[in-house]
């Protein structure tokens, strides 16, 4: 007599290897029987199992389940290249856990680059592994377009651009662009989030500041000179300080110049020119009769007139007017006023009178200074 049992294995967590139940005992006179498994072999796998003998007429099962192996402590391998689409993709990467090899199981679909991915194991082993960064690549702008800059109007202070960079096949691209100042400036868009690169030296199209209403200060002195010359007089506005442009050359005294702005500014100004007329003086003069009427008079016309530093033409740039304020004895020596007006505006008389005196004669008089 005897009895024979059928004992499970005392570790039923998945190694890899088979879980074969044990005989322990015997029945005298019989061999022991062959174990028989709903498998058909000792069970490698997780999974309800059940092994049987039979004695005679007589028949013995065991049930047992293997359980599946915890990942805890399992190493994961370099994550396969994978580039940012827009779309959701599943990474690829190896998990293996010592002494077992490659585990089985699923990643998580990732979207974007920044997303983490979990792994779940599956089959002969269980648990997950959690908060993984994959190495999703970001997509670079290289072919991106620019789309139409938001207006923009100089204000003498850093202003952000606004302007959206698309990307065929994506759609909006995440990122910033570089502050501007000055209207030549140029910016820059820098990606980021899902996306890498950089557009460079873009011209965001900011508009000059239109100077209606700029104040013009003092003119700085000038002087007539006969030639063209450059007024020079400071521009501002309120709120931007110093406008700068250029004024337009002027050449007579009254004439009006025009700033026009330039830089970061537009518009133009036009007034008259501060310009201060050249003194000169009469160095010399004649004054010829041309007439002795009867009641004794003498027409006095003044001829041969000397400036210091310029030839006039009289009637045209100046007039002259003789009036004997002496004596009128024809013989005599007689005090003779002469009376200059400028009419050429660029120039102004250091004096506008001479006096001095002059012998009457009967056909000609001529100035003899003292």
């Amino acid at each position: 007599l005897g009895t024979v049992s059928l004992v499970i294995p005392a570790d039923l967590t998945y190694t890899g290897k088979a879980k074969a139940v044990t005989l322990n005992g015997s029945i005298e006179g019989m061999e022991n029987p062959t174990v028989v498994y709903s498998s058909g072999s000792a069970p490698v796998n997780v999974g309800t199992y059940t092994a049987t003998i039979q004695l005679g007429d007589a028949t013995a099962s065991v049930e047992y389940t293997i359980k599946a192996k915890d990942i805890a402590g399992a190493t994961v391998g370099a994550f396969a290249p994978m580039t940012y689409t827009g779309k959701a993709q599943t990474p690829v990467a190896t998990v293996t856990l010592d002494g077992m090899g490659e585990v089985t199981g699923t990643w998580a679909a990732v979207t974007n680059v920044a997303d983490k991915t979990t792994f779940t194991a599956s089959g002969n082993y269980t648990g997950a592994i959690s908060n993984v960064a994959c190495g999703m690549q970001t997509k670079d702008i290289a072919e991106a377009i620019v789309g139409k800059f938001a207006q923009m109007t100089y204000t003498g202070q850093p202003q952000m651009p606004e302007a959206i960079v698309t990307l065929e096949g994506y759609g909006i691209v995440s990122g910033t662009w570089e502050a501007v100042t000055n209207i030549t400036d140029k910016t820059a868009f820098t990606a980021n989030g899902n996306y890498s690169g950089v557009i460079s030296d873009v011209a965001c199209g900011m508009q000059a500041k239109d100077i209606a209403g700029a104040q013009i200060g003092e003119f700085a002195p000038m002087t007539y000179t006969g030639e063209a010359q450059m007024p020079a007089a400071t521009v501002t506005l309120d709120g931007f300080g110093e406008v700068t442009g250029s004024w337009s050359e002027v050449l007579n005294v009254g004439d009006k110049t025009t700033f026009t702005a330039s830089g970061n500014y537009v518009g133009a100004l036009t007034v008259v020119a501060q310009m201060t007329p050249q003194t000169v003086a009469v160095v010399s003069a004649k004054v010829e009769d041309v007439a002795f009427d009867a009641d004794g008079e003498y027409t006095l016309v003044v001829t041969d007139v000397v400036f210091d530093a310029v030839e006039f033409a009289a009637g045209v740039d100046y007039t002259a007017e003789a009036q004997l304020v002496g004596e009128n004895v024809e013989g005599a020596t007689s005090e003779v006023l002469i009376t200059f007006t400028m009419l050429n505006g660029n120039y102004v008389l250091a004096t506008n009178t001479l006096s001095t005196t002059v012998t009457l004669l009967q056909h000609q008089h001529e100035w003899q200074y003292t």
